[in-house]
């Protein structure tokens, strides 16, 4: 931690607590302790993902059998307040284009194809890159936009969009991720698509969306 003011948010239990070989290894992406296919073991790196994006940290203190702390530090704002109610940017809006929407998390995967349907675009959604293959070569319209997490389990999202295109060389593409730095791309990488950073409010998914949508035209 960098010298400062934080303030801190603690969440604590009295449950069975943590082996200390697991909390070493608790924010990496995909580890898990259930049995497969009851989870990617990528929520608690998205916890992760958003502190740091933050500028903060994560403390976990846990003895097995006698529960678990975990404290949040977030960096003190000591700026004074704005009181002027900041005024609400204009929300883009869709005309129907289908927009292939793929997230290995179910719970992400639901929230972001209702917000986009509730934004006027035809969804397909699927949580694996295999099914999206699949659901894009029987779409009888196609597909104008493959909105994609950028790390799952099958095949990555910038593997999955070059996949894409070999059907639909004209295919737009937008990244999702929980990390900061997948989204700051290499110049080879950033040619196939923008990156939108988890989590993400309507009116900013609406605008990369949209501007997606309308690269270059």
């Amino acid at each position: 931690m960098s010298p400062g003011e934080y303030v801190q948010l603690t969440i604590a239990d009295e449950g069975c607590g943590i082996d200390p070989a697991i909390v070493q290894e608790m924010f990496e992406p995909f580890f898990t302790t259930k049995a497969e296919g009851q989870g990617t073991g990528l929520g608690l790196s998205t916890v992760y993902g958003i502190v740091q994006q933050n500028k903060g940290c994560i403390d976990v203190r846990s003895t097995p059998g006698e529960g678990t702390c975990i404290s949040l530090y977030f960096p003190r704002h000591n700026a004074p307040a704005n009181t002027a109610p900041a005024a609400l940017p204009a929300i883009r809006r869709g005309r129907g284009e289908t927009v292939l929407v793929v997230d290995d998390e179910a719970g992400i995967l639901r929230t972001t194809s209702a917000l986009l349907t509730e934004l006027g675009y035809s969804i397909l959604a699927t949580t694996r890159p295999t099914e999206a293959i699949l659901l894009a070569n029987t779409e009888p319209g196609g597909i104008q936009l493959l909105l994609t997490d950028l790390v799952m389990p099958e095949m990555g999202g910038r593997e999955l969009c070059g996949l894409l295109r070999s059907f639909y060389p004209n295919l737009k593409c937008l990244f999702m991720s929980g990390y900061a730095d997948d989204c700051v791309e290499s110049e080879d990488a950033s040619q196939l698509g923008d990156c939108i950073q988890k989590p993400f409010s309507i009116e900013k998914l609406a605008a990369q969306v949209y501007a997606a949508l309308h690269a270059g035209s």
